[in-house]
């Protein structure tokens, strides 16, 4: 019998991959069945939020206040990793096996350039891993591995979702919005980030459902704006149920 659940693959985007807690909301609220979660970069983020189990749109709230300009600096992590902290407390410290729902991180090997899944020990640092853009969010050390942006293996490798249900969905908000960096924010850390998002790749069809969030709320860097890319989101997703798109459910 043919497993109904779906795969939802969250792409990269720093910022605006925040609305992939609005998409994740809308799903669970038309009781769509998930079997699985599998996000890079922030879409990782939104990923482990869902899986941890509390309100997401409670959980954009508290996003937006989080001193992120005070997270993208430049530091040895043998020191204080504020950043990994607040992921701690977000996900309450938990380790895959103790969430709600199933989910996968991918971070990406330095040097390498490998794809590092992850579904295993704590989901904090998988996160933590998995959103280290080099010189904006510092990279991390685990199991003697130096890991760094998720984003750099998107889109991911399909094969092993063959016989999957798949809803893709991808992050193309574009940085139009911000001149000027968020604040607390650097001039060069908001180049840096529209360098990074642009060396991501995109889906480019075959296998899977694609649902595309484009609506220029802010720029990559707009994190206080998490409540404004969580509406973002949802509408994303009932944009997508129209007439034209296609139905989660079918």
């Amino acid at each position: 019998m043919a497993d109904p659940s779906l795969t939802v693959l969250l792409g990269p985007g720093l910022a605006p991959a925040l609305a992939g807690l609005g998409v994740l909301c809308s799903l669970r609220e038309r009781n769509v069945p998930v079997g699985l979660v599998v996000g890079v970069n922030t879409g990782a983020l939104a990923a482990a939020l869902w899986a941890a189990g509390p309100d997401l749109e409670f959980a954009a709230r508290v996003l937006a206040r989080l001193p992120w300009h005070r997270f993208a600096v430049a530091r040895d992590l043998a020191s204080a990793d504020p950043l990994l902290t607040a992921l701690n407390v977000l996900t309450r410290g938990a380790s895959f096996s103790d969430l709600r729902r199933p989910i996968a991180v991918v971070a990406v090997e330095d040097g390498s350039g490998k794809a590092v899944w992850m579904d295993q020990g704590s989901v904090a640092r998988a996160v933590r891993a998995s959103v280290a853009v080099p010189g904006l969010f510092e990279p991390l050390e685990q199991d003697g591995r130096r890991l760094v942006d998720g984003g750099a293996a998107w889109p991911l490798d399909r094969g092993r979702f063959e016989g999957k249900r798949l809803l893709v969905v991808e992050f193309r908000a574009a940085d139009r919005a911000a001149a000027r960096p968020a604040p607390g924010f650097s001039v060069a850390a908001l180049e840096l980030a529209r360098e990074t998002a642009g060396a991501w790749g995109r889906f480019q069809g075959g296998a899977g459902q694609l649902l595309v969030v484009d609506e220029p709320v802010g720029g990559l860097l707009d994190f206080h704006r998490a409540e404004e890319w969580f509406a973002a989101g949802r509408r994303a997703f009932e944009a997508w149920l129209r007439p034209g798109g296609e139905e989660a459910g079918a």
